[in-house]
């Protein structure tokens, strides 16, 4: 049962459709079930102290934030619930080595079908132009296209119902695969292994989203400086290398130009930084304490699409102001340090488990990267996947003895 519902949870990560009510809404509430009739049956199945003492808080904030969000946060407090619910019970579900493997496969599968579903999207449009990327209103749909030398193309969501999204789960799927082929994790003659790899990285051009592809190469490279630290030297000499003949060809040039078009002239990026600015300034002049509610941060930043800041911290601060915000970076903080020094007293005592917690550290790494450039908030997706991330470090907090 638990490794069911461990797939279900991956497929639901992956399958929004667009719908306001989508799969996650009945996986995340069935797992709830299960581990409390486990609890009953088995002792062990309890809820972890850390994470309940940090999201208490942040649920007691963000309901707060909803007397000036008023009926519109309420129903956005709906979705900020089950987010949180899930972080709670999901981070259960991993329990031993076995399940880390099962959890790490049945994501890469379901994200290399999820960018096969992508491709054929693409094709679908470039040779009929209909646009089969489901339940998406009219609005939404023309933030869908991207202008090419090769004529609008469509921003790829697969099943997932936001392009975003794709893109986030890609670059993990990404990092993790390559990782324990770099490893040696997994045997480095499977064809079926190279071909999911080359399907996720072109459903992620087909996204366009560029904070994902750069998230995905300093990912990469984070995840090799730790694995071979030894050889820091010579990724520093060959990242100078690169800027130098960048420098020599002009591309350095060419980026700093196309930066300050972008910036003057309103582009994407002129877009963003105006949103940011307005976002940071809305939250200190108007609502600091206790936000101006779940769902409401585009309060912050009139213009003709509604947007939002296109930042996640930035938004939560919005929304449910610096006190939630401070809950809110704790967790991401602990994920993080606590990665980090179980990966420092990993170094001499198992390979493997040395393996596992960089491919975490890069996971985590373009997970908060991406969140920099994107405008969600307290997200199912997010939460997810730190629950998995959270239930997998647990596992390999039992192996080193400091922490046991």
């Amino acid at each position: 049962m638990k490794r069911v519902l461990i797939l279900l949870i991956i497929i639901s990560m992956q399958s929004a459709l667009g719908l306001r009510i989508d799969m996650s809404d009945f996986v995340v509430y069935l797992v709830l079930l299960y581990i409390l009739v486990r609890s009953f049956i088995d002792l062990k199945y309890k809820f972890y102290l850390a994470n309940k003492f940090l999201i208490i808080p942040l649920l007691f904030f963000t309901i707060l934030s909803v007397t000036n969000g008023g009926i519109h946060s309420v129903f956005h407090l709906i979705s900020t619930i089950k987010a949180l619910i899930g972080f709670l019970v999901i981070a259960m579900l991993v329990r031993d080595d076995a399940d880390i493997r099962y959890t790490l496969k049945c994501f890469i599968i379901t994200t290399t079908m999820s960018a096969l579903i992508g491709i054929g999207q693409e094709i679908v449009y470039l040779t009929t132009k209909r646009t089969l990327v489901g339940f998406i209103s009219a609005r939404q749909l023309r933030l869908f296209f991207n202008e090419t030398p090769l004529g609008f193309m469509l921003r790829v969501p697969a099943l997932t119902g936001s392009y975003i999204l794709l893109a986030n789960y890609l670059v993990i799927a990404m990092i993790a695969l390559f990782c324990l082929l770099s490893f040696g994790l997994i045997k480095r003659n499977n064809f079926k292994v190279y071909m999911a790899f080359l399907s996720m990285f072109i459903a992620l051009m087909l996204t366009f989203s560029r904070s994902s592809e750069i998230a995905l190469i300093i990912g990469i490279l984070l995840c090799f400086s730790l694995k071979w630290r030894h050889y820091i030297i010579h990724f520093i000499v060959i990242l100078l290398l690169a800027i130098l003949v960048s420098i020599i060809i002009g591309l350095t040039d060419k980026i700093a130009e196309s930066f300050i078009k972008e910036k003057c002239l309103l582009g994407d990026l002129g877009v963003r930084l105006q949103l940011l600015r307005e976002g940071m300034s809305g939250f200190v002049l108007r609502h600091p304490y206790i936000g101006t509610g779940i769902g409401k941060a585009n309060k912050y930043t009139p213009n003709v699409h509604s947007w939002p800041v296109h930042n996640n911290f930035v938004r939560i601060v919005d929304e449910i102001g610096i006190f939630g915000f401070i809950v809110y970076v704790i967790i991401f903080l602990r994920m993080f340090l606590k990665t980090m020094l179980m990966l420092i007293l990993a170094e001499k005592e198992n390979k493997e488990n040395r393996d596992v917690l960089i491919i975490l550290t890069g996971i985590i790494f373009v997970l908060t990267f991406n969140l920099q450039f994107h405008p969600t908030a307290i997200d199912y997706y997010i939460f997810a996947t730190i629950a998995f991330i959270e239930g997998i470090l647990i596992v390999e907090a039992k192996k080193l003895k400091p922490l046991s």
